[in-house]
Formats: C-alpha cells, sequence, structure tokens
C-alpha cells in the first residue's frame, strides 16, 4: 500500500505560524500573571503549568516546539539535498551543509550548547550591556563567515525562494542577536527577572519562530515549484514493470488538481480547520481563565512576604564589602523542583563567575550571591556563618549549581 501526500505549503505554514503566536501569546500571559498576581509563588501549581509555556525557561513546550521546527527544516534540506545529489547539481554540497547546520540548531536549541561558552567569554572580555551574555562575541564572526560562504548560493536560487531565505533569516538573526542583545541590556544589576526583560525575551523567541515558520514554507514551497517527489519503500519490494496503470495520476494527486480548477472544493476545509482553530480557542482560554481563578484565590493563603532580613543576610552583608559582590535575598529555595529560580540563578551564572547560593530552610528563602571574584569560597563562608551561630543552612557553590541546574 502506498501513502500520497500533496505538499501545501501555505496551509503547513499557516497551522506552524498560528502555534507559534500562540505559544508567544501564552507565555506573555503566563509571565505576567507569575510577576503581577502569584508575586513570586513559584512553587505552587497554577505557576508550574503556566511556566511550562514560557519561552524564557528551558526545557518547556515551546523549546520543544522550536527543535521540531528546526529539525523539520534539516530533514527538509537533507531531502532536497538528495535531489541534487541525484542530479549531480553543483550546488548540492550547499544544501547537505545547510542541512547540518540547522541539525546543530536543532540539538542547541534542546541543549543550550552557546551557552557553555557565555562565562568563558563573559570572564575573558569582561563583557556588559548588550554583550552581557558573551556569546555573540564567538557568533558574530561565525555568522558573517557562513553568510560569505552562502552569498554565491543564495544569488542563484529562484528570486522567490531568494526572497523568503533572506527574510526567514533576518528574522531569526533578528531575534537571536539583536532581540537577545537588548534583553541582556535590559537585565537589572541585581539579576531580577522583570516582566519587561520577559517581555523582551519573549519577543525574541517568537521572532526566532517566525523566521523558522518562514525558512520551512520557503524550503516547501522551493520543493513544490521544482516538482520534487518522494517515496519511502522497502528494500524488498520489487518494482513493477510499467504498465497503463502505472501512468495513472494518484488519487490524493488527481484531487489536488479538482481543488486547484474547482476553489470552491476548498471551502469545507476551511471551514473545519476554523472550527478547529474556535473549539482549540475556547478550550485554551478556558484552562487560562481557570488558571488565573486559581491564582487568584491563592493570594489569600500567599506566602508573607519577609520585611525583615533572615540572619544569615544579615550576616553576610555585614562580614563583606558590598562593592565585590551583589547579594540578592529570595523568597523559596534553591532546588530541582524550582523552575523559576533556577531561571534566576542560571541568568546570574551568565553574568558572573562566582555565584554562591544559601538556603535557610526555617525561612523559606534564599540569599543568591553573584560577583566576578567572590571574596571567599564555599567552606570559608559556611566557616564565616558557623562563627556567626547560624546552624541551618545549605550552600551550594557555582559547580554544584550548575549540576543541579543541568539535572
Amino acid at each position: 500500500m502506498n501513502l500520497e501526500y500533496a505538499i501545501k505549503p501555505r496551509t503547513i505554514a499557516l497551522i506552524l505560524g498560528i502555534l507559534a503566536l500562540f505559544l508567544a501569546l501564552q507565555s506573555i500571559f503566563g509571565e505576567y500573571i507569575n510577576t503581577n498576581i502569584l508575586h513570586g509563588q513559584y512553587n505552587s501549581l497554577p505557576s508550574l503549568i503556566l511556566d511550562e509555556f514560557s519561552v524564557n525557561a528551558e526545557q518547556t513546550i515551546p523549546t520543544w516546539y522550536q527543535v521540531i521546527l528546526l529539525l523539520g527544516a534539516s530533514v527538509l534540506l537533507a531531502a532536497v539535498a538528495g535531489a541534487k545529489h541525484a542530479r549531480k547539481d553543483p550546488y548540492r554540497r550547499y544544501w547537505v551543509a545547510l542541512a547540518l547546520i540547522f541539525l546543530y540548531l536543532s540539538m542547541d536549541e534542546s541543549a543550550a550548547i552557546h551557552e557553555l561558552f557565555s562565562e568563558p567569554l563573559h570572564a575573558a572580555f569582561h563583557t556588559s550591556g548588550i554583550l552581557a551574555f558573551g556569546w555573540q562575541i564567538a557568533a558574530a564572526p561565525l555568522l558573517l563567515i557562513f553568510g560569505l560562504f552562502f552569498l554565491r548560493f543564495l544569488f542563484h536560487l529562484p528570486s522567490r525562494t531568494r526572497n523568503l531565505f533572506i527574510v526567514a533569516g533576518a528574522l531569526y538573526i533578528g531575534g537571536a542577536f539583536v532581540t537577545d542583545a537588548l534583553s541582556a541590556n535590559l537585565l537589572p544589576p541585581n539579576g531580577e527577572l522583570t516582566l519587561r526583560y520577559l517581555v523582551v525575551g519573549t519577543l525574541e523567541e517568537a521572532l526566532e519562530m517566525a523566521g523558522q515558520v518562514t525558512f520551512i514554507y520557503a524550503l516547501l514551497s522551493y520543493i513544490a515549484e521544482m516538482g520534487y517527489g518522494f517515496t519511502f519503500r522497502s528494500q524488498y519490494v520489487i518494482p513493477q514493470q510499467t504498465s497503463p496503470e502505472a501512468t495513472r495520476v494518484p488519487e490524493s494527486l488527481q484531487q489536488s488538481a479538482d481543488i486547484t480548477a474547482n476553489p470552491s472544493k476548498k471551502k469545507p476545509q476551511l471551514v473545519s480547520l476554523f472550527r478547529w482553530m474556535i473549539l482549540g480557542s475556547v478550550l485554551i482560554i478556558g484552562v487560562n481563565v481557570a488558571l488565573v481563578y486559581w491564582a487568584v484565590t491563592q493570594q489569600a493563603v500567599a506566602i508573607p512576604t519577609v520585611t525583615n532580613p533572615v540572619p544569615v543576610y544579615e550576616a553576610i552583608i555585614e562580614g563583606f564589602p558590598q562593592n565585590e559582590m551583589t547579594v540578592t535575598r529570595v523568597l523559596g529555595l534553591f532546588d530541582s523542583d524550582n523552575p523559576a529560580m533556577n531561571k534566576f540563578v542560571t541568568s546570574l551564572v551568565s553574568l558572573y563567575h562566582d555565584v554562591i547560593v544559601v538556603t535557610v530552610p526555617s525561612a523559606q528563602s534564599s540569599i543568591v550571591i553573584a560577583g566576578d571574584k567572590l571574596p571567599f569560597d564555599r567552606q570559608a563562608l559556611s566557616d564565616f556563618l558557623l562563627g556567626r551561630g547560624e546552624i541551618e543552612f545549605n550552600i551550594f557553590d557555582t559547580l554544584a549549581i550548575k549540576r543541579l541546574i543541568d539535572r
């Protein structure tokens, strides 16, 4: 049995674009609820659910979606490369290179490989402002080299495909470089994740997804225009001899041709798609209303904000010079089950060479200490606090923090 599907670039791009827009809007909504209604109750169930749709965190549904988009683009590029190789096209190696690049981008989106270079580059160049994250220093020259390498390939493409490639690249690079630099410049000195910072971060991811969807649309359109067809069959299937039956147009393609000749047949499909969109929108709105209602009702039993500094915080403030480090007290304990706290600490790890977190279980709070070169290590800080009579605390140094976050 053979299964045949006609490629519909616009329909596929429309669906992918709607999903990307939903994830971006849902992320902004969730960040607003977490910041302005839950007020730091990051361990509550509504917050944990909303955080799964945050584009500003790792290992979330938007991250998974972007991995799929990038991997899908890689597969389409590999398919075109195969067709070009079969025809001995002189530009086939460029398609292979693009397929490998997008395969790497999908891995990087999942594993955040580029962030491994942030701390060494930040320490080496003492980056700040728009270059605070550091990784752009290494990525910018590579981007320029790739651009020059693919310039000749780009201009050999049909004008429509070339223009779509350029638009897709501008959207993706604009999000990954320009907007990311703006969000780095908006990050407060104490590393607190404000709503403004999170909104700019959401815009960054939205532009990246828009670029990915545009690129997939460009590839699907190019495949359709070039008339490429791809068949998958077992190697044990013996090809049948050509016969009048074999030369008939497949039913799926015949239906596609009928729809093109008679646009009125598209209406039932569009009506069905519109109904599913309405049903999905009602479901999404209902779930969000329920989460907001739950969040508002939970305010009555919210953990009160600590108005007086805990003794551990006082001891650190009094015992060490503040011009060498940043000390922030945060409600909640730093652990692997607190994604919002992990996001906050991760941002500091990308900005500072040394980060230490002291958790105080009795006060249900954590003290985050960050600096390019802290005047103490984990053992020295522990001895200092014990000497001040503090006995209930846990200390995580930079290495322990990275291991906990990467779990």
